[in-house]
Order: C-alpha cells, then structure tokens, then sequence
C-alpha cells in the first residue's frame, strides 16, 4: 500500500505546531546538558578549522547567491519586527555594561585637563580615547 505524503503547507503545518507546543521538551533537555556548550566547542577546534578548510568554497558560493535585494528584503521582513523584543530581552545586560561605561567616562572627564586651543584639545581627547581604553581593556 502506497503511502500518502503530505502536502507542503501540512507539513510546515504540522512542524509549526510541534515546534510552537516543545516548550517543556526543550527546556528539560536544557536542563539534562552537563557540559557548557562552550568548553566541549573550544576542545573541537581541530575539528572545527578543518571543516570550514574544506568548505570554504561551498561557503563562499552559497553566500555569494544571496543577491543585495534579497538580503535587504530578508533582513528588513525578519529583523525589523524583532528589534523591540530584542531590545527588551537586552535591557537588563545593557544596562549594567552601559553603566560601567558612563562611570568610567565621569571619572575619566573628571580627570582630564580644562578644554583649551585646538592642539590642548585634540590632546585631551588622545588622553580620553586612552584611558577608556585602559579602563576596559582587561574585559572591565
């Protein structure tokens, strides 16, 4: 007996509900990972480096297929709706980085020697630019 495949729109249909309903699913395997993703991606390095040597070609073609028109329609269709609820998911680790970064400004200002000619001021903000360097140079 022959088996009746699904349509395209009944199966997207059927992926978009099982995928919408695997909240629960997901989190528990989530949960049961005991290795930061992270550490076992830094120990395949080797792995890593020779897998996109011998695909860079396959890399290079399929990203040069995307022509600038449909790059602009993609990124503007999907990206622009998210920015909000992007922002919004950011806002509390945004907030703490641009925290240290104002800090960091306001001791710097404080420190920096009075506005003044042209060659004073270009030097101030040299002596600026190096000591927000220093500041966070060191990941701070």
């Amino acid at each position: 007996m022959a088996r009746n495949l699904p349509s395209a729109a009944d199966a997207t249909a059927a992926w978009k509900t099982g995928f919408a309903g695997a909240g629960t699913k997901w989190a528990n395997g989530v949960n049961s990972v005991d290795v930061a993703p992270g550490q076992l991606a830094v120990a395949a390095q080797p792995r890593y480096l020779a897998g996109v040597q011998m695909n860079v070609g396959k890399w290079a073609a399929n990203t040069q297929a995307v022509s600038l028109a449909q790059w602009k329609a993609t990124t503007v269709q999907k990206g622009q709706g998210r920015l909000a609820s992007g922002a919004e998911a950011g806002a509390t680790k945004y907030q703490a980085k641009i925290q240290a970064v104002l800090q960091a400004e306001a001791s710097i200002i404080g420190s920096l020697p009075p506005r003044g000619t042209v060659e004073q001021n270009i030097q101030r903000s040299a002596q600026f630019q190096m000591a927000m360097h220093q500041a966070f140079a060191q990941g701070g």
